[in-house]
């Protein structure tokens, strides 16, 4: 059974391009139109990273591939007002197409499965993506949603004055007092002894130990969003919100959308431990992944989720074989 009307859009940039190369095929399984978006030009800048970013430099994507169509627009970057600004100038070029449904890629995010979750499809105005909450909500690449919302998005970023602007800064300027709370008790679990840092361990506390942990290895994480976050103006600029994910998530709550995590949704694939993760998918069938950054993991994962589907069926099932991708293909995960 084919997909729905959906367009299958990349998010990428020229340093990524090889990556784009390598899961083409996963993405291309879907048998929809693909579209890759990549920046159209370079500011000149260093970002937050230390990254130096030359205006001389083309962060684009095109390379010569049946069926895909690559264009660009808006300026290269991780976070700040550009990239917003990119990122719906990227909405409008989707909006040309017009499919029903969209399915937003970033470069390291896939769905394992051919066929895309029918869930996905039920309701023209819910919004999904893999939901993380930290120390605040936050929607994770893919992002999943109908041409009805994709026209109300860019409805709503197209009058950064409006009603919407006042939302948006709330929520920014509201993230503080969290983020205070954060590194306080961080720093409070650095204070413990090794005994009561092992008894908050296995205990619920307001944040996992976890996380407390990796705040202490990487304190300038959120002492940087908290100098970012004092700075801030509230000003009629959607680029305020900093990056795309918590654009994402103001403007969507700006327009009352629904909105929910993939079921078998994982975030950042990458801190799964490597030798327990296609047995977990082979056990839990996760299928929608954000953090895959090469083809050899993709086709294990893809192989994983393939057992996983064989385990749910008594009907005997024959794959496909694919010199490149391997003994499973993807496009054929399964046949029942």
């Amino acid at each position: 059974m084919n997909n729905p009307d959906t367009l299958i859009v990349i998010h990428t940039y020229k340093g990524n391009e090889q990556r784009v190369r390598d899961l083409m095929p996963f993405w291309q399984a879907h048998q929809q139109p693909v579209l890759v978006l990549s920046p159209a030009a370079e500011l000149d800048y260093e970002d937050e990273n230390g990254q130096k970013h030359d205006p001389k430099t083309d962060p684009s994507v095109s390379f010569d591939v049946p069926g895909v169509t690559f264009r660009s627009g808006g300026y290269a970057g991780w976070k700040g007002s550009h990239t917003i600004h990119r990122q719906i100038e990227h909405w409008k070029i989707a909006a040309e197409y017009e499919q029903d449904w969209y399915m937003m890629y970033d470069d390291d995010a896939m769905c394992l499965t051919a066929r895309l979750p029918e869930y996905l499809f039920q309701d023209t105005r819910m919004f999904w993506s893999n939901e993380i909450g930290t120390h605040y909500l936050n929607y994770e690449p893919p992002y999943f949603f109908s041409r009805e919302v994709l026209l109300m998005l860019i409805a709503a970023a197209d009058d950064p004055t409006s009603r919407a602007m006042k939302h948006v800064n709330s929520v920014i300027h509201s993230e503080r007092g969290t983020l205070e709370r954060l590194l306080a008790a961080a720093k409070e679990l650095d204070e413990m002894s090794e005994a009561e840092q092992l008894t908050y361990k296995v205990t619920e506390n307001e944040f996992p130990y976890e996380q407390l942990m990796f705040i202490l290895e990487n304190p300038d994480t959120i002492e940087r969003q908290l100098e970012d976050n004092i700075k801030r103006e509230a000003m009629p600029d959607w680029g305020g919100c900093n990056a795309i994910d918590g654009f994402y998530v103001a403007i969507s709550e700006y327009l009352g959308l629904p909105h929910s995590s993939f079921p078998n949704g994982v975030h950042h694939y990458p801190k799964v431990v490597a030798d327990t993760a296609g047995p977990l998918v082979a056990k839990e069938g996760w299928d929608i992944f954000h953090g895959i950054k090469d083809k050899e993991t993709a086709k294990a994962l893809v192989n994983a989720h393939t057992f996983w589907r064989l385990g749910q069926s008594s009907v005997p099932i024959a794959p496909t074989v694919d010199k490149d991708l391997g003994p499973l293909h993807i496009g054929d995960t399964i046949r029942i």
